[in-house]
């Protein structure tokens, strides 16, 4: 599966239609490495746009996808709508595969 175009995310997430489809672009690159098709499966465009809509938010404190990159594991998800929503999902799916999700660390 694909990551989702900007059409898809704003449409997803109608807030970021303000935001240019390049800055949308980059943050959902830097979700799809992130978010694997195999665990989401037909949620992952959805868990792609959560957490890319969680970095863009917080991204407007540390404005480069780099800097998010490295502090992503010591950033709160539940610090934004978009991170719970990404939680509440990835719980989701995890229930769905027996509660055991694994974590790709690269």
């Amino acid at each position: 599966m694909t990551a989702p175009t900007a059409a898809q995310f704003k449409a997803l997430l109608p807030e970021f239609t303000s935001e240019t489809d390049a800055e949308c672009l980059v943050w959902i690159g830097v979700a799809t490495a992130q978010c694997n098709a195999a665990i989401y499966g037909t949620k992952h465009l959805n868990a792609i746009s959560f957490l890319a809509a969680h970095y863009m938010t917080v991204g407007r404190t540390n404005p480069t996808p780099t800097q998010v990159g490295v502090k992503a594991e010591q950033l709160s998800m539940s610090s934004t709508a978009y991170g719970v929503m990404y939680l509440q999902l990835r719980s989701r799916v995890a229930i769905g595969l027996g509660g055991l999700v694994w974590v790709d660390p690269a």
